[in-house]
């Protein structure tokens, strides 16, 4: 990814140099999420940890959604372990977390829809636990969801059930978006023990002229307001994945996980580029799992090391105070570590 020199505001400048004279937090922890619904992990993966010095995986179990003809939010995806499975020997912290879609609470908003979620989701948590060794209890859950101000009451109160439903042995941890932090007021504060801010997915995915929708500085700069006064406890999560964008017609077709542009130059297929990390196919051909057309349109995303850099850069300064932030990373599979090494995760400073 070619860097953009010269084109950062006067205020991102004053906050590199804020960063370096007033140090800031450190994000000593630092811990991947795993995200695979199918269960794979390989010597890659441990030695992934072990460079990060990591003993604490943040484990994706199920997606949540809305199913119209069941009337209710039910798990629509989750982990398959298989029947003989035994958790890596390097855990000795298993966070897991459930992503529950937005849509679902315009559907499930009243309160006994809502408790009889909190109810199925503890129970839900529960029935993983019990496969786990006793030494991987549950000490914390994380809910993914990105409320809007229409699902915010429903969400909040959903929230509120859950904790009662996991009693005081669990805390509970929501993710939270930037434009979330900027406008508290309006966007409300959830009932969580902690968060962590994702920093990633900012852009306009679906647009041809995005530059790079996984992490747009210069638009996360709009948002660095209101850390100071956020009144949970916050960790931060960077993205260390990457994909290509096929657009047809305009129109995004599919999104190419894990493929980058050496991948894509590797194919032997015929282009035209039209710029960093751009192309248009002039020939037809497989790539990526997906049969592309001449004419498709590719739009290669990344994050390089200094890109992640300079997010903390500008996250330093204003980051609230407290001793115990962690920085996760999103997400462990060692294609991506192919890219990024964990023992240059370690170090980013």
């Amino acid at each position: 990814m070619q860097r953009r020199i010269g084109l950062w505001p006067l205020l991102f400048i004053l906050f590199l140099l804020s960063a370096c004279e007033s140090g800031g937090p450190k994000w000593e922890e630092r811990h991947f999420y795993h995200w695979k619904m199918n269960w794979d992990w390989s010597k890659a993966e441990t030695q992934g940890m072990q460079a990060l010095g990591s003993k604490k995986i943040y484990l994706h179990l199920a997606d949540f959604d809305w199913v119209p003809n069941q009337d209710g939010i039910y798990p629509i995806a989750h982990l398959q372990w298989p029947k003989d499975f035994s958790p890596p020997d390097i855990w000795k912290e298993v966070v897991p977390v459930f992503f529950i879609t937005n849509r679902s609470f315009l559907q499930q908003n009243k309160l006994g829809q809502l408790e009889l979620l909190a109810q199925n989701t503890a129970e839900y948590l529960r029935a993983y636990e019990a496969k786990l060794p006793a030494h991987l209890a549950f000490k914390e859950l994380q809910i993914d969801c990105d409320w809007s101000l229409k699902t915010k009451e429903a969400y909040f109160l959903f929230l509120k059930l859950l904790k009662k439903e996991l009693g005081q042995t669990i805390r509970l941890s929501v993710t939270l978006r930037l434009h979330q932090v900027k406008y508290q007021r309006k966007t409300g504060i959830p009932p969580a023990d902690r968060t962590v801010l994702m920093f990633y997915n900012m852009g306009a995915l679906r647009n041809w002229e995005t530059e790079n929708s996984i992490l747009d500085l210069k638009l996360a700069q709009n948002y660095l307001d209101n850390f100071s006064t956020y009144p949970l406890a916050m960790d931060l999560a960077l993205p260390i994945f990457h994909w290509g964008a096929c657009f047809r017609a305009g129109k995004l077709q599919y999104l190419l996980n894990k493929k980058t542009e050496a991948d894509f130059l590797a194919t032997g297929l015929a282009y035209k580029k039209l710029g960093p990390m751009r192309y248009t196919l002039l020939e037809e051909g497989f790539f990526g799992g997906h049969y592309l057309y001449e004419g498709d349109q590719i739009r290669f995303e990344a994050c390089t090391l200094a890109d992640l850099e300079e997010s903390l850069a500008a996250l330093r300064p204003i980051w609230p105070e407290m001793p115990d932030s962690q920085l996760l990373f999103y997400e462990l599979q060692s294609v991506y570590l192919e890219q990024l090494s964990a023992n240059s995760l370690r170090n980013l400073d």
